[in-house]
């Protein structure tokens, strides 16, 4: 049972933060505990707290943009969340 998630987005014209507290509102409706935040923001953040984590940027070119992929690439890897329950990555791309 998903019990607690984090919500890590980037978005350069608002259309991705919709998206992202859409996903919000929907898991707080299931009663689920939500921290959401720009990926810049989540450098620092233990997902082995999270039963969820969900990514989100739009996508250029099968691709994250230039702008964020440096701070992806700074998340924690597979091998750092193997204890996490359930993971989700989303691709909010509309390309």
């Amino acid at each position: 049972m998903i019990k607690k998630a984090a919500i890590i987005y980037w978005s350069k014209t608002g259309n991705t933060r919709k998206v992202a507290n859409a996903i919000k509102e929907g898991l707080l409706e299931r009663d689920i505990d939500i921290e959401i935040m720009e990926v810049n923001q989540a450098q620092d953040v233990d997902f082995l707290n999270y039963d969820l984590v969900c990514l989100g940027t739009p996508a250029y070119h099968w691709s994250p943009p230039q702008e964020v992929d440096g701070d992806i690439r700074g998340l924690p890897t597979d091998k750092n969340l193997e204890e996490i329950k359930r993971r989700i990555v989303c691709d909010l791309g509309g390309h």
